[in-house]
């Protein structure tokens, strides 16, 4: 959830900065000693043979490799870059060249690295542009991981080496990480941000810098986990699958290296980043995801962005590793997606099969906030007092009156129902109406630091009701605001009508503003820091006119910190509910309601009615639920009520899950791979087919038609149940029809599957065809008939699965 929304006096606890458990060590960017150990014993297999190949041929690990750089200036500023790629390729060299070092031993793997790292480290002092922080998140792995294997593996390194370091990272690098300050950027820019943030930290053992990435981390609203939903939606959702990996992947990295430090992020917020890989995961298969309209601080996305992309396997790999391994939970559509993404040199490293690994995390409190029937006492800013008033009744605030204007630099001119506040404070509301007497009309809600006209510290967020509905959002005073002053006023169209609501919140010395269409859903608005700010600040409702015409408002479920006697009303229904079902249960999601206590989640086998409660009065410090007691075979249907002591909801939303077919596993592993053209290619062989990796291929440039198949071996024969393949880089050699063929002699063989004119969505996509075949065969072969335009065909991918591994259907079932 956003927000857990308390109507009650009680405080709700989320988490907060957490410190490192013990003593930095090192390698832990975010590689530890004995991950790196473990792949280097399985150098031989999938798919860390194949990484490791990658790695070994980028021009990059080699010992002949040519510095670049070193420069004093590097700038990151679109056509006006500077010296970027050089410190990119030799970043990337120092990386490289560290894990070739652990890897094989020679040493001089590691003198290089280190040379190339120095000299950047004593000549390079500044990183300008106003991207510098995208380009130090993305390569905070190279440049953090890198020096952090070398000072925690290799014998050379010198404690002056660390203390040149150090001051490489601290002076020039994490100044233009954009990690440094207050606030951050939107969504994934804040998190790649934080990428680069906490690897400077670690590597430099800076517990108070570690202590603010992870706070931003928690409890900044502008990216973070505070910028996704209970369901799995993340900031960017809406804008395309791109943005939304970045933010995706650079969550999992922040919190995988402070799990090296025993703080465990991935617990946070019911476990919130398994729900978002699972959500992004299926998005990328399926258009019927459940998306409420929600954004970030630069941008409102009112559609879902559903559809196919190709990733890479980081984030999801480190996902996974998160959640199978060392939690043992469920990932079936982040498993999935890893058969569609292509290995290459850098991610084979967060691949893992087991993790034991444990970590803490320490709990903190954002401000509550109840209903209030009273406590507002109606101000006005300026001197239009006529015709004011501000009034309670049976749960509705109403305010009228006059007013010019509040979007001004210097004074503000309206009628302002406030209470005032000391320390941490929020305010929630759900405007119901607003008149619209001129293009000026705003009703909404305000904080600021006092009760004159003169606009000094002050923050508001509000709807203008006509012609278009606009939600607005309104900065002054500010000291730190991402985007600087052409990012502290907020415009963006919402869908037509009221009602809408809005929040404002102060924590420490940031003000964050907060658009909804259901009351939980929190988009931020702004999240802006006030250096300044004292610890008495006025929150309350406001209303303009713009003319001299009185405006009126109201306010339903207006609550506050501290607020008392507000009526209490029957929660609405949860307005999204995501369920994914695995091979032994399925798990729902749900979206929570402004003043439930608890919740039923409920579910039938019908997607029209009859459902039945399977759980009740389930608290709402968790907005999810494993249903154990289901069958495979069967769709089953969910839908969740809110509840409290006024009533319970209607129904949320119903979404359908069905449990996974049987765990198979991919048994071509071992065998010998032939192919009835370049089989034998060293680079697109017929191996290359079978290395589980759908970013290498098979190419038979020769003809559209061809044949590839693998022998098992003699007195190994293998019974397949279902096969998987993978197209390739170029859409016209794809396979359009075959059959795929099982025999015992590699002479005489058997049909157990045709199909035509097939077509592949995206490139890396993997087509999954079960079979009715219950005889082992020693050989398969896909006999390709036509291929989908040219002369040639390639495949990225085939699997050959037999009785473990568990992937979702191509066609699931909702």
């Amino acid at each position: 959830m956003k927000h857990l929304i308390l109507c009650t006096a009680v405080t709700i606890i989320f988490g907060a900065i957490g410190m490192p458990a013990s003593a930095y060590t090192h390698p832990c960017i975010p590689n530890t000693r004995e991950e790196l150990d473990t792949i280097k014993a399985n150098l031989d297999k999938e798919p860390w043979k194949r990484g490791y190949a990658l790695l070994a041929d980028d021009h990059r690990s080699k010992l002949n490799y040519k510095m670049a750089g070193p420069f004093a200036n590097v700038s990151r500023r679109g056509r006006y870059d500077q010296n970027l790629q050089r410190w990119r390729n030799d970043m990337t060299a120092v990386y490289n060249l560290a894990r070739m070092w652990y890897f094989t031993g020679i040493e001089d793997y590691a003198k290089k690295a280190h040379d190339i790292l120095i000299a950047w480290a004593t000549t390079h002092t500044s990183f300008s542009g106003n991207e510098s922080g995208l380009d130090l998140g993305d390569y905070a792995v190279c440049y953090g991981g890198g020096a952090s294997i070398l000072r925690g593996t290799w014998p050379g390194w010198t404690t002056a080496d660390t203390t040149t370091v150090q001051k490489y990272f601290l002076n020039t690098l994490w100044p233009a990480s954009l990690a440094s300050g207050n606030v951050l950027g939107p969504c994934n820019k804040g998190d790649i941000y934080m990428e680069s943030g906490i690897a400077i930290a670690a590597f430099c053992d800076d517990t108070a810098k570690f202590n603010q990435i992870v706070n931003l981390y928690r409890t900044f609203h502008g990216c973070g986990l505070m910028n996704t939903l209970a369901t799995g939606q993340l900031g960017e959702t809406g804008r395309d699958a791109g943005h939304s990996y970045g933010t995706l992947n650079a969550l999992a990295f922040v919190a995988d290296v402070a799990w090296k430090q025993g703080v465990d992020l991935f617990s946070e917020l019911d476990n919130r980043l398994l729900a978002c890989g699972e959500y992004y995961a299926r998005n990328t298969f399926t258009t019927d995801n459940p998306y409420v309209p929600y954004g970030t601080i630069d941008w409102q996305w009112m559609k879902n962005a559903a559809g196919p992309y190709t990733a890479q396997r980081s984030g999801f790999y480190l996902l996974q590793n998160a959640y199978k391994n060392r939690k043992n939970l469920p990932t079936p559509w982040i498993d999935r997606k890893l058969e569609e993404q292509p290995v290459n040199g850098f991610n084979f490293m967060y691949a893992k099969t087991a993790d034991s690994t444990t970590a803490t995390l320490t709990p903190a409190s954002f401000p509550a906030i109840s209903l209030a029937s009273s406590g507002l006492t109606l101000t006005t800013l300026g001197s239009q007092t006529e015709g004011r008033s501000a009034t309670y009744a049976n749960g509705i605030w109403t305010v009228t009156g006059l007013g010019k204007s509040v979007w001004s630099d210097k004074d503000d001119d309206c009628q302002f129902a406030c209470k005032e506040m000391t320390g941490d404070c929020a305010m929630v509301a759900k405007v119901t109406s607003n008149q619209y007497p001129n293009a000026q009309a705003r009703a909404g809600l305000m904080i600021r630091d006092n009760l004159t006209a003169t606009i000094g510290q002050r923050a508001w967020v509000g709807v203008v009701s006509a012609p278009s509905m606009l939600m607005q959002s309104h900065m002054r005073g500010w000291t730190e605001n991402w985007g600087g002053g052409g990012y502290d006023d907020r415009s963006h169209d919402w869908p037509s009508g009221l009602p809408y609501w809005i929040k404002i919140e102060r924590r420490g010395k940031q003000i964050t503003t907060f658009a909804s269409l259901d009351g939980t859903s929190w988009a931020a608005l702004n999240c802006t820091h006030y250096g300044n700010l004292p610890s008495t600040l006025y929150i309350g409702l406001f209303v303009c006119s713009g003319t001299t015409t009185t405006n009126t408002a109201t306010f339903e479920n207006v609550a506050f910190t501290g607020g008392t006697g507000g009526l209490v009303t029957t929660p609405a229904a949860p307005a999204a509910l995501f369920a994914a079902g695995s091979t032994k249960s399925i798990t729902a999601r749900w979206l929570p309601s402004f003043g439930a206590d608890t919740y039923d989640l409920l579910r039938s086998t019908k997607s029209d009615g009859g459902y039945t409660a399977i759980a009740s009065n389930l608290t709402n410090t968790s907005t999810s639920y494993v249903d154990t007691t289901v069958n495979p075979g069967v769709t089953y249907y969910y839908v969740a009520r809110a509840k409290n002591s006024a009533g319970t909801s209607g129904d949320s939303p119903k979404f359908g899950a069905s449990l996974l077919p049987a765990p198979l596993v991919n048994l071509a592993s071992g065998g010998i791979a032939t192919a009835s053209f370049n089989g034998d290619s060293a680079r697109e062989g017929a191996d290359k087919t079978f290395d589980r990796d759908p970013g290498s291929k098979w190419f038979g440039y020769k003809a559209p038609t061809g044949w590839i198949q693998y022998d098992f071996g003699a007195d190994n024969a293998q019974v397949i149940k279902r096969y998987t393949i993978n197209c390739a880089d170029v859409p016209e050699r794809d396979p359009k029809s075959w059959s795929f063929l099982g025999s015992q002699d590699g002479t005489n063989w058997t049909t157990l599957d045709s199909q035509s004119n097939q077509s592949f969505g995206i490139r890396m996509h993997m087509k999954t065809l079960n079979l009715d075949n219950p005889t082992a065969y020693r050989f398969y072969r896909l006999q390709i008939t036509a291929s989908n335009g040219t002369r040639g065909v390639a495949i990225g991918e085939l699997g050959l699965w037999g009785n473990s591994q568990t992937l979702p259907p191509s066609q699931p079932q909702q």
